[in-house]
């Protein structure tokens, strides 16, 4: 069996086995618009029996289909991992379980990468599962100030490498960088750990690239929404949100200008200056959580 090109971790948690469609489609998908070799790999935490038992189905299914169990949900970040750690391909793709990409997406991803050594991280054009024009993230110009726009009237389609994070909802990361900088922190257990790891890939030299040409379709809090509103879930967000700020406040200072926010918990982690990017409505606008990584 060929080394794959790309592997591809899917960090998942599945509450409700009847809310399976999730991964089923985002699984399809790869499968329909991605040429081989690449392996994928599941990292499945604590989901309802039905799940599990469909997911070791579909592993056997697949020459390059791998998906690890695990007893619990241990959150977003350590699901990742534990692919990070498994993963044989020569670049690594972080891809959420409430995706759809579209043909041509890992090529893209793949092509920023060869074209520029120093870029680590490559993120791509997330568009709404609804609205296919409608932009959700196409990176970040500032703390939690993301592009947003629509793709049918020109917005954010050139490639650029000037963006203070890129969501993990999908990304492509160099495997030379994470053997350099290592894992995601764990002390993120959900939230602000791309952010957090934008962050120290820059820190050690390495370049964002958000790559217009490679397309996914992204139904929002596919996972979380089931669990939003427990208590449990709601303080680790809290906690999250405070480590992040406690860890990177002397960068989040040196920014100078910083951003008004519309959602509960934002000043948390983004002292408000009373400043603001962008018009209601207008690329550029305020997306509504600082990193959209929310299954898992």
């Amino acid at each position: 069996m060929s080394k794959p090109r790309a592997s591809i971790v899917i960090p998942h948690h599945e509450p409700d086995y009847e809310a399976s469609e999730l991964l089923r489609r985002t699984l399809e998908s790869v499968g329909a618009n991605t040429p081989p070799p690449y392996e994928i790999i599941v990292v499945d935490g604590g989901s309802t029996a039905g799940m599990r038992q469909w997911l070791a189905g579909w592993s056997k299914d697949g020459t390059r289909a791998n998906a690890v169990m695990l007893a619990d949900n241990l959150g977003f970040t350590k699901h990742v991992n534990v692919g990070l750690h498994l993963a044989e391909g020569d670049c690594i793709v972080l891809l959420n379980n409430d995706i759809e990409v579209s043909p041509g997406w890992l090529e893209a991803m793949e092509r920023a990468l060869a074209e520029d050594p120093l870029v680590g991280i490559v993120g791509c054009q997330i568009r709404d599962m609804v609205d296919r024009q409608q932009i959700v993230f196409g990176g970040a110009v500032a703390p939690a100030k993301h592009k947003l726009g629509f793709a049918d009237k020109g917005d954010w389609q050139e490639r650029t490498y000037d963006d203070d994070y890129l969501t993990f909802c999908c990304v492509m990361l160099r495997r030379k960088m994470v053997a350099e900088i290592g894992p995601l922190d764990e002390q993120f257990i959900i939230h602000c750990s791309d952010s957090d790891y934008c962050y120290r890939a820059r820190e050690a030299g390495w370049k964002l690239c958000y790559e217009p040409k490679a397309i996914i379709y992204h139904e929002q809090e596919g996972t979380l929404r089931y669990m939003r509103g427990s208590p449990q879930i709601e303080a680790v967000l809290r906690q999250d949100q405070q480590r992040f700020r406690a860890k990177w406040q002397g960068h989040l200072r040196s920014l100078g200008r910083l951003y008004e926010f519309p959602w509960p918990g934002a000043a948390a982690i983004f002292p408000n200056t009373g400043d603001s990017l962008g018009a209601p409505g207008a690329p550029g606008e305020s997306s509504p959580s600082p990193s959209a990584n929310m299954s898992g």
